[in-house]
């Protein structure tokens, strides 16, 4: 309180705060002039301020009015707040402060996860439908009642062999539903270790998740559940076998004839072995096809294809062949070992993203949305050529970059609709109008530097759907249009969902993010400043 003279000042000489609801606040404040005897004369205060603070000290609310409405609901659990109310009696101000606590909540939770992805034991996806209660107000403690917070719930999760708590893994989340990837947690080749031996001693073991949460410093476990992994089993792994070995002659054929159409080969499945302890897949296998229309060459090879899980990194190391596969063979590499792509998603038709498999459309927020390459609703695969992740570029953000493979230099001008691979990306738009599109990539050179954007399945018009980047070997954030050098957009005639397609335009371009703006002053730099 701040005085007002030698002989007499200002005081506060009641103050009262009281409750309707959880959500409604009347502060009761009386002043008085105080002379050097202690009489207290009563006066009227001029203006009255109330200033609200949370737990960590940021400004709630600032309000001139004796009434007040909080927003409990996204408060804390019994979260203190602090409460300072000035008056102005002339020119004198006179402050003093009060506190209160914030309501009662819980959170329940069933934890939805899928895990392993694709028996990938290192990956996985999650959706949270949080239930959030607090304490009914005035009421006996039994009594509680459901809310909806606006504000995010964020938190951890912990993921450990059953039984082996102390070896935990913990990754953050911040959406109710997203992926996850534990190789980029510490602690993941301990618990690869004990899952490995788990599996090794017992032939099936149990991964335990547990949800915490942490609402302005009050962590707790929300939910857990448990998952269930056993190996495959023989009749499994014959059909794992039988379709990498589609798949790698696919691409032994594709790399060796490049140039022709509608190729038809014939595989021979010799034998196999599958190494539980290096998690690999030894095939021995035949294949044989024919070679140009005309001629009706025939060509077999005949060698080792070596697949590693759970990335399905995979090479073959040719053993025999005939003369013309041999010369074939020798123009694409001098040794017997042959380097193949992935098999796992080489020629997946239709390839779920782990991140967000099962989801919701994206919503933007403050009028802006970023969005990971690899967070696709939906990616497509046309004339041998398939949208990929890769990892070994890199700079990337997020899991890793979205690139065409194989890598051929080639380029698909028009029919893209039904020509070129493509990404789908289900959008949440709020309003209609204009948005403004950015994409960061990496490109080699002006052969794989450009892609083709389209808007519910169909490309946009020639003028506004060619988007390039002009510059090489580095990741950099582009907006330009091919023919007219202005910046990538699209008109949204409706509110609602749209699907935002991405075509490929050349093979060898890596996308990273996607940022999407209404405002065209919006610049990468400003509001995608998360860490690469």
């Amino acid at each position: 309180m701040l005085g007002c003279g030698a002989r007499e000042e200002i005081v506060i000489s009641s103050l009262s705060l009281e409750q309707s609801t959880w959500d409604s606040l009347r502060v009761s404040v009386s002043f008085a002039r105080r002379t050097v005897l202690g009489k207290d004369t009563p006066v009227q205060a001029d203006s009255l301020l109330v200033v609200g603070y949370n737990a960590l000290y940021d400004t709630l609310f600032v309000g001139k009015d004796s009434v007040l409405t909080l927003d409990d609901a996204n408060l804390g659990n019994r979260e203190r707040l602090l409460l300072e109310i000035c008056g102005q009696v002339r020119t004198i101000t006179v402050c003093d402060q009060s506190g209160i606590e914030a309501s009662p909540k819980r959170i329940s939770l069933s934890p939805e996860i899928s895990y392993p992805y694709r028996d990938r034991v290192y990956q996985g996806s999650y959706k949270l439908p949080f239930i959030v209660e607090r304490q009914a107000f005035d009421t006996p403690e039994e009594s509680w009642e459901q809310i909806s917070r606006s504000e995010t719930i964020a938190g951890f999760i912990q993921a450990y062999v059953e039984g082996e708590k102390d070896e935990s893994i913990q990754f953050p989340f911040s959406k109710k539903q997203g992926g996850f990837n534990l190789t980029h947690y510490p602690n993941y080749q301990e618990f690869k270790y004990l899952l490995d031996s788990k599996l090794y001693d017992f032939n099936e073991a149990s991964v335990q998740f547990d949800v915490f949460v942490d609402i302005n410093g009050f962590t707790d476990t929300v939910g857990s559940i448990s998952k269930k992994i056993a190996p495959k089993s023989d009749e499994e792994q014959q059909v794992d076998v039988a379709q990498l070995a589609k798949l790698a002659a696919e691409q032994l054929v594709d790399r060796l004839s490049p140039y022709l159409n509608d190729r038809r080969n014939v595989v021979f499945i010799d034998s196999w072995d599958y190494n539980i302890f290096k998690k690999k897949y030894t095939i021995n296998m035949e294949v044989e096809w024919e070679g140009r229309q005309f001629t009706r060459q025939q060509h077999s090879l005949q060698g080792t294809l070596e697949v590693f899980e759970p990335d399905q990194r995979s090479n073959f190391r040719l053993k025999d062949t005939n003369r013309r596969t041999r010369r074939l063979w020798d123009r694409i590499t001098q040794t017997s070992l042959l380097n193949l792509q992935p098999l796992g998603s080489y020629n997946d038709d239709l390839l779920e993203s782990p991140e967000l498999a099962n989801s919701t459309a994206f919503t933007f927020d403050d009028r802006t949305l970023l969005i990971e390459a690899e967070s696709f609703h939906q990616a497509r695969s046309r004339n041998n050529l398939h949208w990929t992740l890769d990892k070994n570029r890199n700079g990337y953000g997020g899991s890793g970059a979205m690139v065409v493979l194989p890598d051929r230099g080639i380029r698909i001008r028009d029919s893209h609709q039904r020509e070129s691979p493509a990404l789908d990306y289900k959008i949440m738009f709020p309003e209609r109008g204009t948005y403004y599109i950015w994409l960061r990539s990496w490109a080699k050179d002006n052969n794989s530097n450009s892609l083709i954007l389209g808007l519910n399945g169909t490309p946009l018009p020639s003028y506004t759907k060619e988007i390039e980047t002009d510059e090489y070997e580095e990741w950099h954030w582009t907006r330009s249009l091919m023919t007219s050098r202005r910046h990538a957009r699209v008109e949204i005639r409706s509110p609602g969902i749209h699907t935002l397609n991405i075509w490929m335009r050349e093979d060898g371009l890596y996308l990273d993010r996607i940022l999407i703006t209404k405002r065209r002053s919006d610049r990468p730099e400003r509001v995608a400043t998360d860490e690469i």
